[in-house]
């Protein structure tokens, strides 16, 4: 109810004013701080869709889009292939119609001028002579030239059996029986030879072909053997050769700078049912690579296989190698370009300019390195570095600390992200401008990897830890073969005769590395 201001006294009317101004100033905080949370409220849920945007449109990317990483720049001198007419075009004219000369179809198979093969491949000939000389003597005609007709042919995958024979004599004038010794075995009474085991080894962990349809090979070529006792005989095979392997871990741990990552699988069972998740980590030095089995992704296994010769350690910011450094401060933890070119790669899509900005700098860090490769000195390639590459790395950390101090990026986005992670691992990244042994990368050790992520889509998994364990010496002999270019059942078959008789001393002289130069002709 409205009150008659007029019967009031004055200092009755500046008390109520009081009162309600107190009010309505009460009100107003109240309301203010109502907006507030809800503007506040309107922000987090605005980013939050805009967060669940970028990650939904990131599983998009990965699931149906491309997965490389590769970028062309653009020029932008160059013209366009279809340029726009500055005029609009003129009317048709009807022109007289020609033929068009039939070209080679795209689909059709190549010349046969077009094979090329080396000197391993069996080469047959067959000579043909005309039907008109059939009859004739070779003195009643004369070949003036040839003409050769060259097919490629494929022999569908084989078995043969060897069957050796050894007769018992006796020698009359001393009566004693004489037979002579059975030919050499790689694995005691059993029916597989050397060239058996080799190929199976090379089948499964090279082209990738699980024992099981080893065995539906074999058992459409006619032969019959018990499936398990292939998988026994793959593992005893395996067996002989860790020698060969602990040579080349040996050989890798005592390295100055190491290279290593890891990379999952899946090996024995912790249920039934349900397979245990178990890692490769796989470690390189110079020219050589081993691969190392464990259930654990933990600091542990660094530790456990890392030297005390070990001055650099290269690899991605995985937590595991940060706690290994932390507790080791006499190492250096080199860390990978490549890993931050791919966040970078992930923040494209959404921070366009900013992310290609810094993707263009790493490129030029990259083509650097490409340059250095061609058989310079040490004293060559850190020059080149610190010339070259330096600036490009001081303009490249310039631009990061502006984004994150200045413009201050959302840290939640895929760009923050990013340029967290680089920022954060700054010392790490810079430490191969000093040391020309550094790597700027651990592509070289990723490549080794890939052929374990295409095997295990076949395989899919690693039944028990045994087996996962000798699946390492398989992928770190292969591996290594590929490395030097040697031929790897040339190579298992060589090495599975002699390892028996050789010298424990020399084990090194039976891994690839020099095996090649052993076997050079």
């Amino acid at each position: 109810m409205q009150e008659n201001l007029e019967i009031l006294s004055k200092e009755e009317i500046i008390s109520k004013f009081l009162v309600l101004q107190e009010i309505n100033t009460e009100l107003g905080s109240k309301y203010k701080s109502e907006i507030d949370l809800l503007k506040i409220s309107n922000e987090e849920l605005s980013k939050k869709v805009e967060n669940q945007q970028v990650q939904l449109d990131w599983f998009r990317r990965q699931y149906f889009g491309s997965k490389s990483e590769r970028l062309i720049p653009q020029d932008p001198n160059q013209l366009s292939l279809f340029p726009v007419p500055p005029t609009p075009p003129k009317e048709k004219v009807t022109v007289k119609e020609f033929e068009r000369q039939v070209r080679r179809d795209k689909t059709e198979v190549s010349d046969e001028k077009e094979i090329r093969f080396d000197d391993s491949v069996p080469v047959v000939e067959h000579i043909i002579l005309p039907k008109e000389v059939e009859g004739l003597a070779e003195t009643e005609y004369e070949v003036i030239g040839e003409k050769v007709t060259t097919r490629l042919k494929q022999i569908p995958c084989s078995y043969s059996v060897e069957r050796t024979i050894r007769k018992t004599v006796k020698i009359k004038a001393t009566k004693v029986l004489h037979t002579a010794p059975a030919p050499d075995a790689v694995i005691e009474r059993s029916y597989a030879d050397v060239s058996l085991l080799s190929g199976m080894i090379v089948d499964k962990f090279q082209y990738h072909l699980p024992l099981y349809r080893q065995h539906q090979r074999m058992t459409n070529s006619g032969v019959n053997v018990s499936r398990p006792n292939l998988t026994k005989l793959v593992h005893r095979t395996l067996e002989l050769l860790e020698p060969v392997y602990l040579s080349i871990l040996s050989g890798i741990s005592s390295s100055e700078i190491i290279a290593m990552d890891e990379t999952p699988i899946k090996a024995g069972r912790t249920v039934a049912g349900k397979m245990q998740k178990a890692y490769f980590w796989p470690v390189m030095a110079e020219d050589e690579v081993a691969f190392i089995y464990s259930n654990s992704r933990s600091s542990e296994v660094i530790k456990d296989n890392i030297g005390k010769n070990c001055k650099v350690l290269l690899s991605d910011g995985h937590s595991a190698y940060e706690k290994f450094i932390s507790d080791n401060n006499d190492i250096q933890h080199a860390q990978c370009w490549a890993h931050v070119r791919r966040k970078f790669f992930e923040a494209k899509d959404h921070s366009p300019i900013k992310s290609e900005k810094v993707i263009d700098l790493i490129r030029t860090l990259f083509k650097v390195e490409e340059d250095i490769k061609k058989e310079e000195t040490e004293e060559q390639i850190l020059q080149k570095r610190r010339t070259l590459s330096l600036p490009v790395v001081d303009e490249l950390f310039l631009y990061l600390h502006k984004l994150w101090f200045e413009d201050l990026i959302n840290k939640d986005s895929f760009l923050g992200k990013a340029v967290f992670y680089a920022k954060e691992r700054e010392k790490g990244l810079r430490c191969y401008l000093d040391n020309p042994g550094i790597d700027i990368s651990n592509n070289k050790i990723e490549n080794m990897i890939r052929p374990i992520a295409i095997g295990r889509k076949n395989w899919l998994f690693c039944w028990s830890e045994v087996g996962a364990k000798y699946a390492a010496i398989a992928y770190t002999l292969i591996q290594n073969c590929k490395l030097h270019k040697v031929n790897s059942w040339q190579y298992l078959n060589d090495v599975l005769v002699q390892i028996d008789s050789h010298p424990a001393r020399d084990v090194h002289l039976l891994t690839p590395k020099h095996w090649k130069n052993d076997n050079l002709t």
